[in-house]
């Protein structure tokens, strides 16, 4: 069922932002949060506006279709909904955890988590017992481990806000101080000028202690001034570990999507940047993608809403380039179910390849142990393009017939470059493109042999930066496995190489191809 309704899961600013934005374009909404929905409905343009149909304390439990013929199934009290969208954004936000176990000290009125210091009412009065007439208020950040820069471009804006706004005197407590982030070394100078004092400790800790009437006292000896000191601050406010929503592994197993080392739900690959995922449809943005800064996350949602506005007003989704299953031979192994990197394998009747969501890698025909997929249409593929061989080689020549196989996303798009900067490269040297080269099977390999081809080499995206996730993992596999087997027909090994390869590296990918064609001259003809 085709559907033009949009689904955001989250909750937030981001999420908020993301809802706002669509609805202005006129795009029906479905939002579902995992909580009472609370901080989104706070937003006036989600609160006011009726079109935005908002479940709260739901939970998604199944996601069937492709891109915009997504079935998502969830539960809302204690009942289950079906909901047919066109695309998905999930905008979780963080689960922030105070960091009081890492200076030993419990939450009291007093002893606050970094999330309340912008919440604070502060009472000039509060602190008419320091020296000095002003309140103390100590921030505390990677003193036990690493902080990160966008806590601490947290910590310097409430110190900022309380220092400049109210009668206060702030500290900031820190380790290595992270100030390498967009903008922080210019609001660090800012901070210091509004006369906020930074305590730096390079080897000793400070001690830290909490009395029995809950106050803290903070002992540390001075680097600079080599003396010892010791700080009463009247609230102390520590640093905040930001981790991903606990349920994005529940999406990422439910949507089939990649999820970092971090448990953020987007694999750290540059072709995923700006909020794409392995599945078409379905996007990432804000906290849910990795630890950014707010201006960050709202830069993530207003890709994503160029993204869903792109894809939204397009008649055609189809690429160009699909792989087909011939249901008469295929054998129900499910090979291309398990291998398929985007997710476009349906098994609703016949094992059939939904093509709104295929991407044309190849993986599929390349792995199917049947020969039961084929990419259609074929002439822009290795079939289509080998038939060119025999025009470009002259057999009863004596020159060197080599072949390089060419990542579209990477390797092709390196060799431009190196022409663009009129780098030479050695003739002779019949290119391929594909569109990955975890669709170069060993059928084309051995055809490319037959045609009397001297070399062939393989060059694909640098691993865990394949478009396709693992296409140049299942590419190595199979040149070495085709490897050991050149040497039954009588072929050296050699004239057979894979290697990996940036878009940018122009400079290199001549350097591989005339390396390559070298060795081949060692070797000399196959014919």
């Amino acid at each position: 069922m085709e559907s033009k309704k949009i689904l955001i899961i989250g909750n937030g600013r981001c999420a908020s932002k993301l809802a706002e934005k669509l609805m202005n374009e006129g795009i029906e909404l479905t939002v579902a949060v995992s909580d009472d929905g609370s901080d989104l409905i706070a937003f006036p343009a989600i609160k006011d506006n009726t079109s935005a149909e908002i479940f709260t304390n739901t939970k998604i439990t199944g996601c069937t279709g492709s891109i915009g013929h997504y079935s998502i199934k969830f539960s809302h009290n204690n009942q289950i909904h079906t909901i047919y969208v066109s695309h998905v954004i999930v905008a979780e936000e963080y689960l922030r955890a105070p960091n009081f176990s890492h200076y030993g000290l419990l939450p009291t009125e007093n002893v606050l988590p970094l999330e309340m210091s912008r919440q604070l009412k502060i009472n000039p009065t509060d602190g008419e017992s320091s020296s000095d007439g002003n309140i103390k208020i100590a921030f505390l950040t990677g003193l036990s481990k690493e902080s990160n820069p966008v806590i601490l471009e947290e910590i310097m804006d409430s110190a900022l806000d309380l220092q400049s706004n109210h009668h206060v005197q702030t500290y900031i407590l820190t380790n290595n101080l992270k100030i390498a982030g967009n903008g922080l070394e210019k609001k660090y100078r800012e901070s210091k000028e509004t006369g906020i004092i930074y305590i730096k400790f390079t080897e000793n800790r400070p001690e830290i202690i909490q009395e029995k009437d809950k106050k803290v006292r903070i002992i540390f000896f001075d680097d600079v001034l080599c003396e010892n000191f010791e700080l009463q601050p009247d609230i102390t406010i520590v640093d905040d570990n930001l981790l991903p929503s606990p349920g994005l592994k529940n999406l990422s197993d439910i949507f089939r999507i990649s999820i970092d080392n971090n448990g953020f739900l987007q694999a750290d690959n540059i072709h995923r940047l700006t909020g794409f995922t392995n599945r078409r449809g379905i996007l990432v943005t804000g906290p849910s993608k990795k630890i950014q800064t707010q201006i960050e996350h709202m830069t993530d949602a207003e890709n994503g809403i160029l993204t869903i506005i792109n894809h939204y007003y397009r008649d055609k989704l189809k690429n160009e380039i699909t792989a087909e299953i011939n249901t008469g031979s295929c054998v129900h192994c499910l090979t291309c179910y398990r291998l398929c990197p985007h997710q476009a394998i349906s098994l609703e009747t016949n094992v059939t390849v939904m093509q709104e969501a295929c991407e044309g890698c190849g993986i599929c025909a390349a792995e199917c142990p049947a020969i039961a997929i084929k990419m259609e249409p074929d002439t822009s593929g290795i079939e289509g393009q080998s038939e060119n061989i025999n025009m470009a080689f002259d057999p009863a020549s004596d020159m060197l017939s080599i072949v390089v196989i060419a990542c579209s996303c990477s390797a092709l798009r390196a060799k431009e470059s190196a022409e663009n900067m009129e780098i030479e490269i050695s003739k002779g040297i019949h290119i391929i493109s594909v569109p990955c080269a975890g669709g170069i099977s060993a059928e084309h390999i051995f055809t490319l042999f037959k045609k009397m081809v001297d070399g062939i080499l393989i060059m694909t995206c640098h691993e865990e930066n394949c478009f396709s996730e693992t296409g140049n993992i299942h590419a190595r596999i199979r040149v070495n496995s085709i490897k050991q087997k050149l040497k039954a027909i009588g072929l050296n090994e050699a004239r057979l190489q894979i290697t990996s390869i940036a878009s940018n590296m122009g400079t290199l990918f001549a350097a591989e191809v005339n390396r390559f064609k070298e060795e081949i001259q060692k070797l000399g003809s196959a014919k």
